[in-house]
């Protein structure tokens, strides 16, 4: 076709080019294994999707949401009964878990990179090359770290944290009844700092440890998308690295501030709870569940062996810390 505007370009194509027509018998990737990065939506997927009708033999499926790599996969396995999918949870920007999915895939015969981000839209001549590989929250690493922790625990702020610090404020109004004299106002205030931090950072740790495991990211997926691991901002070894990381920086913290043993106590059962499944309950009886905050539809029962009604909670395995 012709451009519609003045263009270098003579000829526009608005359909396939022969040397890459698949359909026309001369191009084939019959029994090929073709990788894929960034395959969870758009023009990726219908590439997965055109490489499973051509006959390839495994796709190995590479994005940062496992839910949207499986949406990929449906339709892709629907076209080709004999076709391997394979699905890396690998974000494409972290050298180390690349390279730790190049030794898994082994050897293969073509790689699609489809992954990448779209900044503010300009012409390429106006555009300002720093903003390459900027995300939504940009280039300030510690915003960044603080929103998607955020995002870990906003869920259950209003529940955890509200109630708690509701009562260490009724505490320490309590004070000049129970003691000999007057807390100051600046000394309140302090006080009231540190009862934010201590239930936001102990929160933090076990909603960190509880929303990586994989049960977990399965169900977010289905009734709360907007939590960050199945939003695809982080995957599920990065906050189990951020978990790792943040313990002894939080327990530093609260020793700190005299409460040491009771951010130990909070980490190990957490521990007991979430990786030990320390809320199991054996028998026929269901399970008590491992995320209080959580929801399971009726229509999810099929995900749950030993779900039998409604009713009643769900709990799940996890791996070791």
């Amino acid at each position: 076709m012709k451009p519609p505007f003045p263009s270098l370009t003579a000829t526009w194509r608005d359909d396939i080019h022969p040397a890459i027509e698949y359909t026309s018998g001369d191009v084939t990737h019959h029994g090929e294994t073709i990788v894929i990065t960034g395959v969870g939506s758009g023009l990726s997927r219908e590439t997965a999707i055109v490489f499973a009708t051509d006959g390839a033999k495994q796709l190995v499926l590479m994005g940062r949401a496992v839910a949207t790599l499986n949406e990929t996969a449906s339709p892709a396995s629907k076209v080709n009964d004999r076709l391997q999918a394979s699905i890396l949870e690998v974000d494409v920007t972290d050298g180390t878990t690349v390279a730790g999915a190049a030794a898994k895939i082994g050897i293969w015969n073509d790689l699609v990179h489809g992954a990448g981000s779209v900044n503010t839209p300009v012409p390429a001549s106006q555009a300002d090359t720093g903003e390459y590989g900027k995300d939504f929250l940009g280039t300030n690493k510690l915003v960044k770290a603080m929103s998607l922790f955020w995002l870990f625990t906003v869920d259950d702020v209003a529940t955890f944290v509200v109630p708690n610090v509701v009562f260490g404020v009724c505490g320490g109004l309590s004070k000049p009844i129970a003691t000999s004299g007057p807390s100051s106002a600046s000394n309140f205030v302090f006080r009231l700092l540190q009862v934010v931090f201590f239930n936001w950072s102990t929160l933090l740790v076990f909603d960190l440890a509880n929303q990586r495991l994989p049960d977990a990211v399965s169900e977010d997926a289905l009734n709360k998308p907007w939590r960050p691991i199945p939003r695809g901002l982080v995957m599920s070894v990065q906050a189990r690295r951020a978990m790792l990381l943040g313990m002894p920086l939080i327990a530093g913290a609260n020793y700190l501030m005299g409460v040491g043993v009771e951010t130990a106590l909070l980490f190990v059962l957490t521990w007991l709870y979430n990786d030990l499944q320390g809320a199991m309950r054996t028998g026929s009886a269901a399970t008590s569940s491992s995320r209080p905050h959580s929801t399971c539809t009726t229509a999810d029962l099929s995900k749950w062996p030993a779900a039998t009604a409604p009713s009643r909670t769900w709990g799940r395995p996890g791996p070791s810390w």
